[in-house]
């Protein structure tokens, strides 16, 4: 067979696969990789030493075959598409200067029908995490350190309930039915607020979105209802107060149906039978409730009774609640607001509690249909595994145990991934708290971040020639002379300072993403960048869309895009680095300076703007 044959031979076979690559869908492709990939790494796990060295050393022989049959053309372009490949970003040349450049020569292990297609999930040895190959080790569980107690597996009933469409839809207003605390918007001053929620996104028609601007508090009222003062009524109960005033499981589900009228009965009475039965905070505030009323029987005074809600565990890194014979009466508080360790139940105190992110009760309390059997969440205590040691500590940041909490594990059965709407708001919470935590640690550490440095130029603000008065001294430019008043809305006779001066003022430096500094920061190396390089050539915008074929794959079939931001947030971040290790290689020219930046859209989807500055030879010139 002459060359010329054994070449048209190879070319109708390669126009054959290509006419069946193109008639599969590209689900069926995703498919057909991953089962030839099982079926590879289940043929290397069966076979001996020998047997291995024997397959490498045929494949050698294949492929060596395989090279002497290709023509001299193809042997040709496959040199020059590597190689141009290869000097994009070695020695600064663009896939543009090619003269003979198609879309084709972007080529890769990534690339599957002329589209990126990110390579099948594997599954992580140390935490068995599902994960994409080019994400970090460390993404999941800091390869190793963090190894966290396996949630429990949702009650059969609650998986059932979760495959309802009418149960998804309310399944926020389910939550907040069995919630013992409340959410609201944590201020200075411990009132209780609602949380500032962009209602425009979480409407029944479209995407459903859930966003908030500001910080978010769990907040826990008193044992008892409040008692309206002008009428001497007492309110109905909510949240905890239900299981303190209804002993009866039937009536507690009726007072729950009557706070929220969408609820289907059945459903309630169900989630209501099976937190009696799983969820041990259940169980303490119905023995609140019996101790209540028979220390009232006893002739106690309801606001001599105060219990305490604890969680000490017997030995570090077990998650076990205390039984109801350990619950006691605590007269006393420690105070300890910054790392609260008892949470105390008043009987009459009708102040809100709030529960700080640092409690671990913080996530059971108000998401019982996500931890129904009460599973603890994060506290300062928890250490890393064995003992290990990361960046000159040893316990486990709330950043880094969520994240193990968000990937998915392998067989996972427990109900986190599966609240839909809930989840979207758990995510949002978590989030908010990993904020707070870094405002706490920014306000703690002011010293070593030499925060004095920023006061001076405060200071020289407020220094101005002073005059005196009757009143006390004053600044001249707050004193109005014709009438001899002060005319500075804040400033009261007799004080020294404006009341905005008063208090301890907290600086955010220019490492905290988001705060007014950082964005300073960005945009004056963005401007410093062009003055350098140029004006841009281009502008991208680049789009998150939810029916990628990755995405598509790891739902369910129940669920949807808008069910699993950790799913699109994770596929939507590898596939910008491959867009920009794209752009960096030449795609577009010889790259000079990039600049991009990620925003979400209200539809909770990402999307990044792209401004790239190429070399003087690659830029776009009209004729």
């Amino acid at each position: 067979m002459t060359e010329e044959q054994r070449g048209a031979i190879r070319q109708n076979e390669g126009l054959r696969q290509q006419l069946r690559r193109a008639q599969r869908t590209p689900r069926a492709s995703v498919v057909e990789r991953e089962r030839n990939h099982e079926q590879r790494q289940t043929l290397r796990n069966t076979q001996t030493q020998a047997a291995q060295d024997v397959s490498r050393e045929s494949d050698r022989d294949r492929h060596a075959a395989s090279r002497a049959d290709r023509t001299t053309t193809e042997v040709n372009a496959e040199r020059e598409q590597n190689r141009v490949r290869r000097k994009a970003p070695k020695r600064r040349y663009g896939h543009v200067n090619h003269e003979d450049f198609r879309a084709s020569m972007v080529t890769g292990k990534d690339v599957v029908n002329g589209r990126h297609m990110l390579p099948p999930t594997t599954v992580c040895p140390l935490c068995q995490a599902w994960k994409w190959p080019a994400e970090s080790d460390f993404i999941c569980c800091l390869k190793g350190r963090v190894q966290l107690p396996p949630l429990h597996p949702a009650p059969p009933r609650l998986l059932q309930l979760y495959g309802e469409r009418e149960f998804h839809r309310h399944i926020r207003a389910y939550n907040q039915a069995f919630a013992f605390t409340s959410i609201g918007a944590s201020s200075s001053d411990n009132a209780f607020r609602d949380v500032n929620q962009d209602e425009s996104v979480a409407g029944q028609h479209g995407v459903y979105t859930y966003r908030i601007q500001g910080a978010m508090g769990h907040y826990m009222g008193s044992m008892l209802p409040y008692v309206d003062r002008r009428t001497g009524e007492r309110m109905p109960p909510k949240f905890a107060q239900i299981y303190i005033v209804d002993p009866d499981m039937q009536e507690r589900a009726n007072r729950r149906k009557g706070i929220f009228d969408d609820l289907h009965m059945v459903a309630l009475q169900d989630i209501e039978n099976m937190m009696e039965e799983c969820n041990p905070f259940v169980h303490e505030f119905l023995y609140f409730g019996q101790k209540l009323r028979d220390d009232l029987a006893r002739g106690m005074q309801v606001k001599d009774i105060r219990y305490v809600l604890h969680s000490k565990r017997s030995e570090p890194r077990t998650y076990n609640l205390p039984t109801v014979s350990e619950i006691g009466v605590a007269m006393v508080d420690d105070g300890n607001l910054t790392r609260p360790r008892d949470l105390y139940v008043s009987a009459k105190d009708h102040s809100l509690l709030r529960l700080f992110e640092t409690d671990e009760k913080y996530d059971p309390l108000q998401y019982p249909l996500l931890f129904p059997y009460g599973d603890l969440g994060w506290k300062y205590t928890d250490v890393y595994a064995n003992g290990a040691k990361y960046r000159n500590k040893r316990t486990t940041s709330l950043r880094e145990h969520v994240a193990y909490r968000i990937f998915q594990k392998v067989d996972d059965q427990t109900a986190l991934h599966q609240g839909g709407r809930l989840f979207q708001q758990w995510i949002v919470d978590q989030r908010a708290k990993c904020e707070q935590e870094q405002l706490r640690w920014v306000a703690k550490n002011q010293k070593k971040l030499r925060a004095e440095r920023y006061h001076g130029i405060t200071d020289a603000l407020f220094n101005e020639e002073t005059v005196t008065l009757d009143e006390g001294e004053v600044l001249v430019s707050e004193y109005d002379r014709p009438t001899g008043t002060l005319v500075h809305p804040d400033r009261r006779p007799g004080y020294e300072r404006f009341l905005n001066q008063v208090g301890k003022q907290v600086v955010l430096p220019d490492s905290h993403v988001g705060s007014p500094r950082n964005m300073y920061k960005h945009y004056q190396e963005s401007m410093a960048i062009v003055r350098e390089y140029g004006k841009p050539d281009a502008f991208i915008t680049m789009t998150c869309n939810p029916k990628w074929v990755e995405i598509i794959v790891l739902l369910p079939d129940d669920q949807t895009a808008q069910d699993r931001p950790d799913i699109v947030a994770r596929v939507w971040q590898l596939k910008l680095k491959a867009k920009l290790a794209d752009l960096d290689e030449g795609l577009l020219g010889r790259l000079e300076a990039r600049i991009y930046v990620v925003e979400f859209q209200k539809r909770g989807l990402p999307h990044a703007h792209i401004v790239i500055i190429v070399a003087e030879e690659d830029k776009p010139r009209t004729r």
